[in-house]
Formats: structure tokens, sequence, C-alpha cells
């Protein structure tokens, strides 16, 4: 076996398993714990994590101030406009409701799939296909609604063994999340020396799934800002010839939606692929700013 055909072999042994959080407190492990998130009923669950948001944006000067600054900057919009506002608090929200939802992930095997027709065509006749993603929503339910519905996913990504940055609540949801995509039979492409072994499996026909909002060298416009992003999506599917899905999950009120859009079929050009890709992304961030991750906000330059 040669050194290629090894490592996306051991792509299929779990290694979630072996992962320790460090620094864990009493409270961080309680809460970490999925049984405890099990006692309270989800409906209350998330109404009390919605007052709890609300709570830190009336009392947190802080982190009211974070919010406005980064919403404005998304939005090119004066920091104390009333829509500035109304989406800030929202903004801050948003994050105390997806926080509990990460912690509940047998809610994501249930949710409703728009555009499944997509991804679906878009593997026709055994067909590799890339679901590229971004930060924004609690992005990880698709990946289990997905694979409860018999798509095998191979995520860009993961924790390494003994790689540091597992330590307190952070730690303990990192090691969570990692270990819970496995259980559900995704796998894990770690990094690094990542890239010939995504190739290899869209080239036998596998389902990629990828952030396409990382940070990188390639120029281009997301939401109306300048940003320079990895060009590792438009890359591998300029050489594989895998179509580009864009892949979602949003939060409706207290309910999580997966996304599909129509695929993006591959152009000979990477730039004119990334610059299609950045302009889906840009709409939906726009159409929802209120769910926008720290890592978008850091990739316009948010402060």
């Amino acid at each position: 076996m040669g050194e290629l055909a090894a490592r996306v072999a051991a792509v299929e042994q779990p290694q979630a398993n072996l992962l320790q959080a460090t620094g864990q407190s009493l409270w961080v492990r309680v809460y970490g714990t999925p049984g405890v998130h099990r006692l309270l009923p989800t409906p209350v669950a998330l109404r009390v994590a919605a007052l709890r948001g609300l709570a830190e944006w009336h009392l947190l000067r802080r982190r009211r101030e974070q919010a406005l600054s980064r919403v404005a900057a998304l939005l090119r919009a004066p920091r104390e406009s009333p829509r500035t506002r109304q989406i800030s608090r929202a903004h801050v929200v948003d994050e105390a409701v997806r926080a509990e939802l990460q912690w509940r992930p047998w809610l994501s095997r249930t949710i409703e799939v728009e555009g499944l027709e997509h991804l679906e065509r878009a593997r026709a006749a055994g067909r590799g296909v890339i679901l590229a993603t971004a930060h924004i929503g609690p992005f990880l339910a698709l990946v289990h609604a997905l694979a409860a519905r018999g798509v095998k996913l191979y995520l860009s990504g993961g924790h390494n063994v003994g790689e540091p940055g597992l330590d307190g609540r952070l730690g303990r949801w990192v090691v969570a999340q990692n270990r819970w995509v496995e259980d559900a039979g995704c796998r894990w492409v770690r990094q690094p020396g990542s890239y010939p072994v995504l190739r290899e499996l869209l080239r036998r026909g596998e389902a990629v799934w990828m952030g396409a909002d990382a940070g990188g060298n390639a120029a281009t416009r997301l939401a109306g800002h300048a940003v320079s992003l990895a060009s590792g999506v438009t890359r591998l599917a300029v050489e594989t010839g895998a179509p580009v899905v864009p892949a979602f999950t949003l939060r409706r009120g207290y309910r999580q939606v997966g996304i599909l859009h129509r695929a993006l079929e591959p152009s000979t050009d990477p730039q004119i692929l990334l610059d299609r890709l950045a302009d889906v992304l840009g709409t939906v961030v726009l159409a929802h700013p209120e769910q926008a991750h720290d890592n978008l906000f850091r990739r316009i330059g948010a402060p």
C-alpha cells in the first residue's frame, strides 16, 4: 500500500475518543455532560438561554459594545442606528441559544433539510462533491442531519491528539463536537497534509465537507468586504471536477434548518469559482448577520 493510500485508509480510524480536555472545573464538567442537558426540556432550555443572552446584552457593557462594533463593521452601518442595535442584540442572544443547541446533538438528526435534491443531483453518477459551509448558525447540525439520512461526510479539520487548545469550557466543547461527528459515522481529515487525502476521497466519489470562509491568500469579496480566503475548496473542485454545494444551518426561531444550495460546477479558473462561492456566502451572511460567528467577523476585519 502506498503512502497516500495508507493515509486515506487511516482516515477511517476514529481518533476523537482519544482527545482529552484539560483544566476542567466542576462547573465545566457538569455543563459539558450531555445527559445534564437532557434533564431540561429543549423548549425551556432554549428560552432560558435566550434570557441569558438578553441579560448579557443589558448588563455586560463590554459584550454589548463588541457586538455593536462587529455588526456595524459587517453592515457598514452606524453603530448607534436602530437597525445595528437590533441586530447586535439579536446576535448576543443567538450566541447564547446556539451554545445550548450545540450541546444537544440528538436534535440535529431530525432537522429539516431544504434543497436535498441539489446534493443528490450533484452526486449523480458517483461523482464526488464538496459541501462548502461557513461559520454562521449552528453549522455542524447539518452534518448530523445528513449522516442520519445516509450521507457519510469527510470533514476537513478536526483536532489532533496531543494538539494544544483543549483547555476549559472551550476545550470540552471541541472534544465533544469532534467525538459526536465520528459517532455519527462521519470522519475527520485532519491537517497537516489533508489536501491530497481530500483530493483522493473526491476522486473516489465521496462527499467532503469544508469551510469556505477559512483565511488564506486568495482575494475575493465577501458580503461587500475585500477578504483573503483559503483556495482549497476551489482548487480541489477544479482538479477533481467535483461540484461545490454551498451548505448552511440556520436558526429560524428556536428551530434549526439545514439549507443546501444549487451546486456550482467547477470552472477551469479557480478564481471564477471562488468569486461565485463567496457571492453565495455573502448573500447568506447579509441575510442573517445576527447568526455570524467570531470567525466571520474576524475575516472581514471587524474588531
